[in-house]
């Protein structure tokens, strides 16, 4: 048997097409050589298919943290510029305020200003 000869090599083992009309063989019709290999490529077989659930289940984490992140970061954005315009206003009412303020300080020092 060539997976023997291979030295039980995972890469000679059957997957796919192969497996399964293997797999649907009577058990009782296969040598003891036959049913190790047809069940060493089961578990490979099985090792693959967790191995691809895993890494699907790994990429969804992913997808899910980063729309998270881009979540958080598009809120901060618009707090950050929300927060901004604020302070805009509020500096440009405080500036508006001084302004007014040193306008009608000479008044009470100079009272020609007055008129």
């Amino acid at each position: 048997m060539a997976w023997e000869a291979l030295g039980r090599d995972s890469g000679a083992l059957y997957r796919g097409t192969r497996l399964s009309t293997a797999g649907a063989l009577e058990r009782a019709s296969l040598s003891a050589r036959e049913r190790e290999f047809l069940d060493a490529s089961r578990a490979a077989a099985d090792s693959e298919q967790a191995a691809a659930r895993r890494s699907a289940r790994r990429l969804r984490r992913l997808t899910v943290l980063l729309t998270l992140l881009l979540i958080t970061a598009s809120a901060t954005t618009f707090h950050a510029i929300r927060a901004q315009g604020t302070a805009t206003r509020q500096r440009n009412i405080a500036v508006s305020q001084k302004v007014a303020e040193q306008a009608t300080a000479p008044r009470s020092t100079n009272p020609a200003l007055a008129n």
